[in-house]
């Protein structure tokens, strides 16, 4: 067996949903961690975006030269609030810094 790479820990749950390569990093979305990931192969570097804004997070994709991921808060296990669930586009990579 491989040690990880990259792995939650004891006292974190990432429950994670959904991949893709955006500008230099893999993207993951959490569902119980309700947060946007970014994990830097480069240097084993793992940020976190948009924790708890948007509730539990799905999906992960690319497309024409953005980086989208969906809600997850309808499908009884979350919180849902006024117009869950979203699809939400990020273009601008400097966002994700």
């Amino acid at each position: 067996m491989e040690k990880p790479v990259i792995e939650s820990g004891r006292n974190e749950t990432w429950a994670p949903s959904g991949l893709a390569f955006f500008a230099g990093r893999l993207y993951f979305a959490g569902l119980k961690g309700e947060t946007l990931y970014a994990f830097n192969p480069g240097n084993a570097e793992l940020k976190k975006y948009f924790a708890g804004q948007y509730g539990r997070l799905r999906a992960v994709k690319t497309w024409l030269g953005g980086l989208y991921f969906t809600t997850s808060n309808t499908d009884g296990r979350g919180n849902p609030t006024g117009g869950d669930d979203k699809l939400i586009l990020i273009r601008d990579s400097g966002i994700l810094k």
